[in-house]
């Protein structure tokens, strides 16, 4: 029997940065981030505060949590959240 084909849930994504080192550039920024994903430890360099915004519905409230917290959350149900986070990460080089 033929699988039924699912069509992919749409995701909203947002990363706002708390603080990190004066003068870090964007591109370094998103290398972190995406190399903290790729280790699968989600972990960002001491005194680096990001926090990730999401939500899965167009009119649904998004939300907000720490960038470590959200991840490895996500991560013990499925590892889609994390290849979604990195396809934006992509985006925004």
């Amino acid at each position: 029997m033929p699988r039924k084909r699912e069509r992919p849930r749409k995701l909203w994504l947002g990363i706002e940065v708390l603080s990190v080192p004066r003068g870090t550039p964007r591109a370094l920024l998103i290398d972190v981030l995406r190399e903290s994903i790729r280790r699968g430890d989600h972990t960002l360099p001491d005194g680096w505060q990001i926090e990730i915004r999401w939500r899965n519905r167009e009119n649904a409230k998004m939300r907000t949590g720490p960038w470590q917290e959200e991840l490895d959350k996500s991560a013990r149900s499925s590892d889609g959240f994390d290849e979604a986070v990195l396809m934006y990460l992509e985006n925004q080089l």
